[in-house]
């Protein structure tokens, strides 16, 4: 198993009091940013805005979660304010402004893992995303109210007993 570091946990960012959270569904939008291509952020993002923008509910509360480069980063607490989600996937997808000329910055690009189609690096990030996955799934019991954690990646590739029992330990933490 692969460490992941991470920033905060979502329990302790949920800046939503707890009885406050009662009868509300918690959902988290996880995306795996080292999995996708740029079409497949592009989709995601605009799935995700389009949820937050016409199918939330009321009762909703999101939080918006990335996995990138060596980490797991809380970028939005649970909210329920659109507006505030709609911005932060904004900033995930195209960068903010850095240098102060009014244009976002693209995201950092990542590089990419040396002899990307050999099956041992591909072995290897599989088992990084799926540490990441246990690592985001983990950071949710703390909090008793109904949660959906929602993966937007590029697909999962399993090859070998490993990833098998990193992805059983996954599910396991989830229930």
């Amino acid at each position: 198993t692969l460490p992941c570091p991470t920033t905060t946990t979502l329990s302790s960012v949920a800046t939503v009091r707890s009885d406050a959270r009662r009868d509300r569904c918690l959902l988290v939008f996880y995306f795996d940013m080292p999995s996708m291509s740029d079409a497949d952020r592009h989709r995601a993002f605009v799935g995700a805005d389009r949820y937050i923008a016409s199918q939330m509910s009321a009762a909703d509360l999101v939080a918006l979660v990335e996995h990138q480069g060596a980490g797991i980063y809380v970028r939005q607490a649970f909210t329920d304010d659109r507006e505030q989600l709609r911005s932060v996937l904004g900033a995930m997808e195209y960068g903010i402004d850095r240098d102060g000329d009014g244009i976002p910055d693209p995201p950092q690009a990542e590089p990419t893992d040396f002899g990307q189609d050999s099956g041992e690096f591909n072995f290897l990030r599989t088992d990084r995303q799926l540490a990441a996955l246990h690592t985001v799934v983990s950071m949710l019991p703390a909090m008793p109210e109904r949660k959906s954690l929602l993966y937007f990646a590029s697909g999962l590739v399993l090859s070998g007993l490993d990833n098998h029992s990193q992805l059983s330990a996954a599910v396991n933490a989830a229930l």
